[in-house]
This record gives C-alpha cells, sequence and structure tokens, in this order.
C-alpha cells in the first residue's frame, strides 16, 4: 500500500505594506500534490481579514485540495503600515535645485529613499544641464547664459502652446508589468490618489515581483525654463536605467526672457 502525501503550498511569505496597498498574495506561491503534480491554480485564498485601509497585524490564509481530498494549509502575517513622512528635498537658500540619487533635478518635489540595488539610474539628458534661477523666479531645467533676459535672437517658439513629450519607457520589468504601473499613475494624475499612495502601491506592486527598488519620485506641474533651441523628448529627460519612467512637458507660450515656460509632470521607480 503506497502512502499519498497531503499536498503542499510553497513560497508563502510574510508581507508589510502601506496603508492604501494592493497585495498580489500569489506573487511567487505555487502548489502540488503529494505526487508533485501541479496544483497553483486551485490554491484558494481567504483575505477576508485583512484591512488594507487600516494600520495593523492580519492574517491570510491558503488553502488546497488535490484530487483525494487531502488538504495543504499556509498562513501569511500581513503587516499594514502607516504612510511615511517624504524625506523633501529643496535647496531655496542657494537658489539651486536638489538633485536626488539619480541627478534628476527635483524643484521641491520629494524623492523617496527605499532599499538600496547595486545598478544606480541616472538622468541622460542629451543637453549639458545646470540649476539657475530665471528672471520669473522659476528654477531652469537647462543652462542658460542670459540669466533670464532677453537673447540677440527672439525665441521662434514664443506664445507656442504644444506638448513636447507625454508618455512613459520602462527597462527589465514586462509589457503587463508597466500597463499596471501606468494605470496607477493615470490614477495619481486625475487625483484618485495622492503621490506618496502611487509610489508606494508602484513600490510594492514590482518588489512583491522580486525587483529590487532603489528609489522612486514625481512631481506634477513644476516651472522649468526651456532654453531658446533646446529639445526635450522623452528619451533625453527619462531616466534611462529606471524600472518605470513617466513624463509629460508642456507649454502655454509663456516666456522668461527667451526662455519659454514648461510644466513638467513626471513618475519614477528605479
Amino acid at each position: 500500500m503506497s502512502v499519498i502525501n497531503a499536498p503542499s503550498i510553497n513560497g508563502v511569505t510574510d508581507k508589510t505594506v502601506t496603508v492604501g496597498d494592493s497585495i498580489d498574495y500569489m506573487a511567487g506561491v505555487t502548489a502540488a500534490d503529494g505526487k508533485g503534480e501541479e496544483l497553483t491554480s486551485s490554491v484558494e485564498v481567504d483575505s477576508s481579514a485583512v484591512k488594507t485601509d487600516t494600520a495593523g497585524t492580519y492574517q491570510a490564509t491558503y488553502k488546497v485540495t488535490d484530487k483525494y481530498g487531502l488538504t495543504g494549509n499556509a498562513t501569511s502575517n500581513v503587516t499594514v503600515n502607516e504612510p511615511a513622512k517624504e524625506e523633501t528635498v529643496n535647496n531655496t537658500d542657494s537658489g539651486e535645485s536638489s538633485k536626488n540619487d539619480s541627478g534628476k533635478n527635483n524643484s521641491g518635489s520629494s524623492y523617496k529613499k527605499k532599499n538600496k540595488k547595486n545598478n544606480s539610474s541616472g538622468s541622460t539628458n542629451s543637453e549639458s544641464t545646470s540649476s539657475g534661477t530665471n528672471s520669473a523666479g522659476n528654477t531652469s531645467g537647462g543652462s542658460t547664459s542670459n540669466g533670464g533676459s532677453s537673447s540677440s535672437s527672439s525665441n521662434p517658439k514664443a506664445g507656442v502652446a504644444e506638448t513636447l513629450y507625454d508618455g512613459s519607457i520602462s527597462n527589465g520589468i514586462t509589457a503587463e508589468e508597466k500597463a499596471h504601473i501606468d494605470g496607477i499613475v493615470s490614477k495619481w494624475l486625475s487625483g484618485g490618489c495622492s503621490q506618496d499612495a502611487a509610489e508606494d502601491e508602484a513600490i510594492n506592486y514590482l518588489g512583491n515581483r522580486g525587483y529590487t527598488i532603489n528609489g522612486s519620485g514625481g512631481v506634477k506641474n513644476t516651472l522649468i525654463a526651456i532654453p531658446n533651441g533646446v529639445t526635450y523628448t522623452l528619451d533625453n529627460r527619462g531616466y534611462k536605467n529606471a524600472l518605470y519612467y513617466y513624463g509629460r512637458i508642456t507649454t502655454d507660450g509663456s516666456m522668461a526672457g527667451d526662455d519659454r515656460i514648461g510644466y513638467e509632470i513626471y513618475f519614477t521607480v528605479q
């Protein structure tokens, strides 16, 4: 007489999230019966006791039943934390935009440091940039030689309203994962969640899939000066090594000297 072992559930781990985050309970989880036959699709997860809108410690349970009626069980402890305060970097005394670890200008925006990883991302703007303050008091995203005053050649884009770019890029994540982060960004842009909540949701989504997160950041409609003759694109403004980057720059025709005034939005997970 052969003994049939009960099925087993593997890969169940304890989880730590922030209030408002979504949880993928099946990330990395597999199941098999006593003979090694695949049962992952039969795993049932009961997360009814988990309240992601309230800080606390909860339990989610896993159960799988094989064709012989034998069951396997597992438990995940879920810790829901209050949102962490953002670390805001803004060197107002020096008149210069501060930079986060990846080198992108963050004029008054926040940068949240997460778990370190070996590869570092960096801004790859094609033009040489340096922070500065134009005559309107706005931080410039590129170097200007006129200090905000009109130059000898007028800007042909003066008075022109346009969208320079609007889109997202990714590196090392799947198209499905990129589409999921696009949805989080869309919710943030429409006012459906705060920037902090959007960053945390994106970080935990990718973290639960095994990615190591170095940091995240974002800003809505910060003013930048676009020097005459400089072209900004998604490729030369985005973090080339980021797992995910969304960016948009628009203008309404306003000018500061010979520079155009732009409105920049970006969201990144690195």
